[in-house]
């Protein structure tokens, strides 16, 4: 009965493991996404760190700021990027 309980608490400590990373996604104006962990606009473009990049500072990328339609944050907050022109 102990050993069982013990299964049971480190399979669900297991599953939560996966959920804490922190991330979001970039979405394109063609559909594709980008899973990062941090991402910042700074002028024309937007400099990001792709989700499984760690730590290194080799690992950030940027997209031009003007294919990207939207940034979803990992709090669920949505920063609309893509202004039409009329």
């Amino acid at each position: 009965m102990k050993i069982s309980k013990l299964l049971i608490l480190f399979l669900l400590a297991g599953c939560f493991k996966f959920q804490s990373y922190a991330q979001g996604k970039i979405v394109y104006l063609n559909g594709k996404e980008k899973r990062f962990s941090t991402a910042e606009i700074k002028g024309e473009s937007i400099v990001y760190r792709p989700e499984k990049a760690g730590d290194d500072k080799a690992n950030i990328r940027k997209a031009d700021k003007y294919n990207v339609y939207s940034i979803i944050r990992d709090n669920g907050t949505k920063e609309i990027i893509y202004n039409p022109d009329t």
